[in-house]
Formats: C-alpha cells, sequence, structure tokens
C-alpha cells in the first residue's frame, strides 16, 4: 500500500507542478530555468505496484529513475540463488545516470517494496544535459559517490550488526522520510509486511518478530497493524549506532 502521503493521488500530473518538484530537486535543480522547462515535457510519470520490477539484471540502460514516493530494492543472487538487497532507493533518491554515463546494461534488479511513483527520463534526454551542464555532471558524482558509500554500509551492516540494530536504523529512517523524529512519541505508517522487512535488512521473519517485540517489550516502539509509533527515540538511536 501507499503510505497517506501517497494517497491522494500520486501523479503529479501537470507540467507546473513536475516543473516545481524538479526545480527543488537535490540533483535536477542545479538546471538553468530554460533547461527545466525544455525537459518537463520529456518527463514519463509511472507508478510501479508493490513487488513490480522496475527492470531486470542484464537490461539495457533506457531511462534515469527518480524516486518521487516510494522504496526501491536492487537486488543480485547469492552464491545460493537467493535474492539479496545491495542498496535500497526511497522518496527523492535518483538510480540509473552512471550506468547511463558509461554505456552498460543494469547490473541489478530493481524492485518496488512498497507502490512506488516514480518520475522517468529518457536515456538520450539525460545525455545531452549531462554533456551540457557541468552543474549536473557534479551532482552525478555527489549520487555516485554517496550510493557506493551506501552499498558498502549495507554490506557491512548485515555482515556485522545485530539484527534488532538493524531494525532500529531502518525505522529510524523510515520515520525520518515521514517527518522530523523529536524527543516526543512518533507515529507513522510502515507499509511492509514481516517478510518484507526480514528481506530488506537480510535475515528471517521469525528474527525480525522477535526484534520488533524485543523493541516494544522495553518500551523503544509501539505497533499495532502498519501503525508504528516511537515512543524512545534515544534509545533507538542507541541501539541503531550498535
Amino acid at each position: 500500500m501507499l503510505t497517506e502521503e501517497h494517497q491522494g493521488g500520486a501523479r503529479l500530473g501537470s507540467h507546473a507542478a513536475i516543473y516545481e518538484y524538479l526545480a527543488a530537486h537535490q540533483v535536477f535543480g542545479v538546471l538553468p530555468p530554460a533547461a527545466l522547462r525544455d525537459l518537463v515535457p520529456e518527463v514519463i510519470e509511472r507508478t510501479y505496484r508493490k513487488g513490480q520490477h522496475l527492470f531486470y539484471a542484464g537490461d539495457p540502460q533506457t531511462y534515469v529513475f527518480i524516486v518521487r514516493l516510494g522504496l526501491v530494492a536492487l537486488t543480485d543472487l547469492d552464491d545460493r540463488g537467493n535474492a539479496r538487497v545491495v542498496l535500497t532507493y526511497d522518496s527523492g533518491d535518483v538510480f540509473g545516470p552512471p550506468a547511463i554515463v558509461l554505456g552498460q546494461r543494469h547490473a541489478f534488479t530493481a524492485t518496488a517494496l512498497i507502490d512506488t511513483h516514480t518520475l522517468l527520463i529518457g536515456k538520450d534526454t539525460f545525455d545531452q544535459l549531462y554533456r551540457r551542464f557541468p552543474e549536473l555532471t557534479h551532482q552525478i558524482l555527489r549520487e555516485l559517490q554517496s550510493m557506493l558509500r551506501r552499498s558498502q554500509e549495507t554490506t557491512l551492516r548485515l555482515a556485522r550488526t545485530p539484527v534488532v540494530s538493524r531494525v532500529a536504523a531502518f525505522l529510524l529512517r523510515f520515520a525520518e522520510k515521514c517527518g522530523p523524529v523529536g524527543d516526543g512519541d512518533t507515529d507513522f505508517d510502515l507499509p511492509l509486511s514481516r517478510e518484507d522487512l526480514a528481506f530488506l535488512l537480510g535475515t528471517s521473519r521469525e528474527t525480525i518478530i522477535r526484534a520488533l517485540t524485543r523493541l516494544t517489550r522495553a518500551g523503544v516502539i509501539a505497533s499495532r497493524g502498519k501503525r508504528v509509533c516511537i515512543r524512545d527515540p534515544d534509545a533507538l538511536r542507541r541501539l541503531a549506532e550498535r
């Protein structure tokens, strides 16, 4: 399901709304207004339902993807042929530019973990912008550095971090996407099943349930259905940092 923000119409719909979104975006906002106005009619809005693939490993690069709302996982196969999460992208994140610039095919499979609304920019359109505007090139390089860092952090976290710490870190990050996490209670909808969390955090459904139960019994969180309340943000942060 989409979160409350997603409900009520995920699509931007008009050229004016797309322009406003891109102008405020951390990557594409560096483009001059005239370039943005030219870009807007080329942008495709597309929604991917939970579990739907955006592309598969080995597919040719055809678009740059902007995740406007939602959550996408890049996955590959481990030695046993099981899918594992390499990297996740959520609201505001961009993926695809480095491979387009380098002329590579997709190295991973991309799957929507929840209903996800995206903006797509065609390969040729993006390539022209990339070559014309050094400011965009600089932002893409920054995004690439961030992607590599996050991928390394994901690998290390799955290898070294206790599951309860992984759960704590994920809940904090997800909550912060919905709004600031202050000293009081913070409520948000978590549109992921226990199976989804297990897949995302590299463990089993039963282990996720035990971790959530531990956090609940300690008074750190409370949950009912998909509604989660962070009751002790400081304790959750301490657990996330372990």
